[in-house]
């Protein structure tokens, strides 16, 4: 939660972290669940680019377009469920973050191999 209220911080530096409104809430949200599903992505994917053929910077290259992808994935999930369904619960969050990580390994299957 520190990461993705530290980047959150980065994007709206002048939140107010004792007087947050929906929005910044939800952006908050948004940030941790891309923070987390990166985590699981690189637990699952770290060992195959650190053995890979792959010179250590197309290996921060490649993470990063990855790393960027995923956060608009679940940036235009989140959106949708806000949408949907204001009190969301916690099955849904994981259930977004698990579409994201399916969808990614899909667009990126080639450079993952």
């Amino acid at each position: 939660m520190s990461q993705a209220f530290s980047e959150l911080l980065e994007l709206q530096p002048d939140i107010n972290p004792l007087n947050m409104s929906d929005d910044n809430i939800w952006s908050l949200v948004e940030e941790y669940l891309a923070v987390e599903a990166c985590n699981r992505l690189q637990i699952d994917i770290g060992q195959l680019f650190e053995s890979a053929r792959l010179s250590p910077i197309e290996v921060v290259r490649r993470t990063d377009d990855i790393r960027e992808y995923m956060k608009a994935e679940i940036s235009a999930q989140l959106e949708s469920l806000r949408l949907d369904q204001p009190s969301p619960n916690p099955n849904e969050f994981e259930g977004i973050m698990q579409k994201a990580l399916t969808n990614t390994f899909l667009v990126f299957e080639g450079e993952l191999q």
